[in-house]
């Protein structure tokens, strides 16, 4: 059950980082200017 629970959380994780890369280019230069003020707030 575990393992396939780990399997299933690797899958969707690699599915986020696909997504937020795909977001990334399409936005372009703002998304990267707000990550960089989210970055400095922190």
């Amino acid at each position: 059950m575990r393992k396939k629970l780990d399997e299933q959380f690797d899958e969707l994780n690699k599915q986020f980082i696909l997504l937020g890369s795909v977001c990334e280019k399409n936005l372009g230069e703002d998304f990267a200017a707000l990550k960089a003020r989210d970055r400095e707030r922190a």
